[in-house]
């Protein structure tokens, strides 16, 4: 899934549209929230629901974004993500239950359509979980969701020239 932008009035090229996808807008979400707050009360920024936000308002946030930047807000955010993000534990693996073998293959007893089915997602010569790799527990699925200075500064540039949005 992904968050799609359209300029309402785009004055420069990159006005025009911007799209992230939902990995990395939750953290930009979550600094928004910390940065803007008057900006967050006007609209759920999660929801891809046709909202529109004026052109008063995209460039209000984007000087509320920059001026983050400039203090080195993002960069402290950025700092505090990633060591949350590298603190939390391993999380038991879902396919294979923490046995590190996936739990067909114990049974040893598959239809076509689960044949079909975990071609995907077993290693077929050692019967190892494929999710995990045969250690029984994997990084949590919050470790995937990314936040980086170059998706910072394309919503920043976005929201620069766009004239006011439409969050599709």
């Amino acid at each position: 899934m992904a968050m799609d932008f359209i300029g309402l009035e785009p004055r420069t090229i990159e006005g025009v549209s911007f799209t992230m996808n939902r990995w990395a807008w939750l953290p930009l979400v979550e600094f928004v929230h910390q940065v803007a707050p008057q900006v967050h009360g006007l609209f759920d920024l999660t929801k891809n629901d046709g909202f529109r936000l004026s052109y008063e308002h995209t460039t209000e946030l984007a000087y509320l974004l920059t001026r983050a930047h400039v203090y080195g807000t993002l960069e402290n955010f950025m700092m505090a993500s990633r060591a949350v993000i590298e603190g939390l534990p391993d999380e038991r693996c879902e396919l294979c239950e923490g046995r590190q073998v996936e739990l067909d293959f114990i049974r040893g007893e598959l239809r076509m359509i689960q044949t079909v089915l975990n071609n995907y997602r077993r290693d077929f010569r050692t019967g190892t979980c494929n999710c995990c790799k045969g250690r029984g527990s994997r990084r949590p699925w919050s470790t995937l969701y990314s936040f980086t200075e170059w998706d910072y500064s394309g919503f920043v540039i976005f929201l620069c020239g766009c004239g006011g949005c439409q969050i599709n």
